[in-house]
């Protein structure tokens, strides 16, 4: 290409891509957790609110979110929404095209303790939910 002549956006993208850390990897880990969010979210609203519907009482909800399944299902919830909400972040960043491959590396690593962060909170609020749900029934 001969100096001076400007490139398209589509070029200037793929040539991003080459050289930056954002490539196919990341676009499908992007969709699969969204997949995997909807599984299960759909999952957790089943769980809690129509399994065993007869009878929906305090008491009786307090006792699923007892349950090891129900915690595990909350927990994988937890972790794939910021999972899928920090790389989503990061994608909409880079998409600006104005960080230096350090920058990037830092971004992705400022996101990660955010994210691991949230998730160890997330899981710590849930912990004191349990605890008083279970006193309470």
């Amino acid at each position: 290409m001969p100096a001076g002549q400007d490139i398209g956006f589509r070029e200037q993208y793929l040539r991003s891509l080459k050289t930056r850390s954002v490539g196919r990897w990341e676009w499908i880990a992007l969709r699969l957790t969204g997949v995997f969010l909807v599984v299960f979210v759909l999952a957790h609203l089943w769980f809690l609110h129509y399994a065993k519907a007869n009878h929906l009482s305090f008491q009786d909800i307090s006792a699923r979110l007892q349950g090891r399944r129900f915690q595990m299902l909350d927990l994988g919830l937890l972790v794939l929404a910021f999972a899928h909400g920090l790389a989503g972040v990061r994608r909409v960043i880079l998409d600006f095209g104005v960080l230096s491959l350090g920058a990037e590396k830092a971004l992705r690593w400022v996101l990660f303790v955010v994210g691991g962060v949230g998730v160890f909170l997330g899981y710590r609020i849930f912990e004191a939910f349990l605890g008083a749900w279970g006193r309470a029934g």
